[in-house]
């Protein structure tokens, strides 16, 4: 119900007859204007990007019953490719379609193996899987304001196959956000974000702040998500500096087998990354970026889903991180 709910309202609010913008022939206005999303000199779109990201090994301390058991982790290995396919691209309306796959790899100290800890064993070296599609709107209303619409399936476990759609793994993610822009060097807007997965439902509002305060600096935010400080150095050259929150949940089986029902394991964590990217153009279209910071790691959970096995609160280290990617960005 509340999928429906927020896809009715997006669709109603969109199409709404306005005489403003159409003529009495229904033919859509020659001469009126619309605003193209985003302010100048912004941080690079990506149509396709190939990214690796490297954090180092941390202490860590789990618990399940009483007290805490130190253990360590070796390592983390994130892999992910996005692609974005234009399916609209009008003034007044872009429709893209997206598809994604997100390998994470984490490596335990398995030294010490023992039975409470056979499940950080089973997850040693196990790939861990974030893929999906998801369908992005954009209905430009006039010259100062446009809509935006993002609706994702995702499907998150340590499954086989590229993509797996069991509804074990199952994620759905909608975001709704109206914008005002105000200048090529200022927007502003809000939205809500709705996800509902495996774990649990959730609505969330956010504001949208994108700001130029002069040809050099300005500022990029989806607040509470992430807010970076940008420095234009050169047309070809753009530092980000600020905070991301990211969050991830997966399905896991204890003994890595293929299943149609209730898995073993719901794998729940969150952190916050404070860094510094910097984007660099190579050729027109082609860029990359390097990423590092410092990731602070909140509590993580491993949450039992059949009587068997023991539930497990899970306090990663923080630690430093490293991010490398490739991406096709077109111009503006």
């Amino acid at each position: 119900m509340p999928l429906r709910f927020f896809i009715l309202v997006f669709l109603i609010y969109c199409c709404r007859p306005c005489a403003a913008q159409l003529r009495v022939d229904g033919v859509l206005d020659a001469e009126k204007r619309f605003c193209n999303p985003g302010i100048m000199g912004k941080s690079r779109s990506r149509g396709v990007e190939i990214r690796y990201t490297r954090l180092p090994g941390a202490p860590l301390q789990y618990k399940s019953g009483e007290g805490y058991t130190p253990k360590a982790i070796e390592g983390v290995e994130q892999l992910s490719f996005k692609l974005k396919l234009p399916l609209v691209n009008r003034p007044d309306w872009k429709v893209l379609l997206g598809f994604s796959h997100q390998p994470e790899t984490i490596f335990f100290d398995a030294s010490q193996e023992t039975a409470t800890q056979s499940i950080f064993n089973d997850m040693h070296d196990a790939r861990l899987k974030r893929s999906g599609i998801g369908l992005y709107v954009v209905k430009v209303v006039d010259e100062n304001e446009y809509l935006g619409f993002t609706a994702k399936l995702n499907q998150s476990g340590d499954f086989d196959q590229l993509i797996n759609f069991g509804r074990e793994y199952r994620a759905v993610n909608i975001n709704i956000a109206r914008a005002f822009k105000e200048s090529e060097d200022f927007e502003w807007g809000y939205g809500i974000a709705f996800s509902s997965n495996f774990r649990r439902t959730l609505a969330l509002p956010f504001i949208i702040y994108n700001r130029n305060f002069n040809e050099d600096w300005g500022i990029e935010s989806i607040f509470p998500g992430y807010v970076n400080v940008r420095r234009n150095i050169t047309s070809k050259t753009i530092l980000l500096g600020g905070y991301q929150f990211n969050s991830r949940n997966y399905a896991i089986n204890h003994d890595r087998q293929p299943t149609n029902g209730p898995v073993d394991y719901h794998l729940n964590h969150s952190e916050i990354q404070f860094g510094f990217t910097l984007e660099q153009q190579i050729v027109p279209w082609v860029w990359f970026d390097v990423q590092a910071g410092y990731q602070y790691n909140f509590a993580t959970r491993l949450e039992a889903q059949t009587e068997e096995f023991s539930s497990f609160q899970v306090r990663p280290g923080h630690t430093p991180y490293f991010g490398l990617s490739f991406f096709l960005s077109p111009p503006r």
